[in-house]
């Protein structure tokens, strides 16, 4: 699956330099964890539909979703960072690593 269109090439990271954002709307105590494919929400900007078993409490969900886009895109979970939405199911994610589409 071509998730490149969710990406947007951004230097608002936590550390300096560039890096990628990734908009997602997570959807919590799933029957199974998975990508669901690409959505345009009202303004017709690109999200990552993402679902996980994990449930909300404890930051239980936002790690599952860190575990599931670390193995997707085959990068460490210490270059991504959720700048927005910790406690929302419209999420952020930073990626602080250079990524080839």
């Amino acid at each position: 699956m071509d998730f490149s269109q969710a990406f947007r090439k951004s230097t608002r990271g936590l550390k300096k330099g560039e890096g990628w954002e990734l908009s997602i709307r997570l959807t919590p105590k799933a029957a199974q964890t998975k990508i669901g494919g690409i959505a345009l929400n009202a303004d017709g900007a690109p999200y990552l539909k993402v679902y996980v078993t994990a449930v909300p409490e404890d930051n239980k969900a936002n790690k599952a979703l860190l575990d599931l886009l670390a193995k997707t895109f085959d990068v460490p979970k210490s270059c991504l960072h959720i700048i927005s939405g910790l406690t929302d199911r419209h999420k952020v994610v930073w990626f602080d690593i250079s990524l080839s589409f």
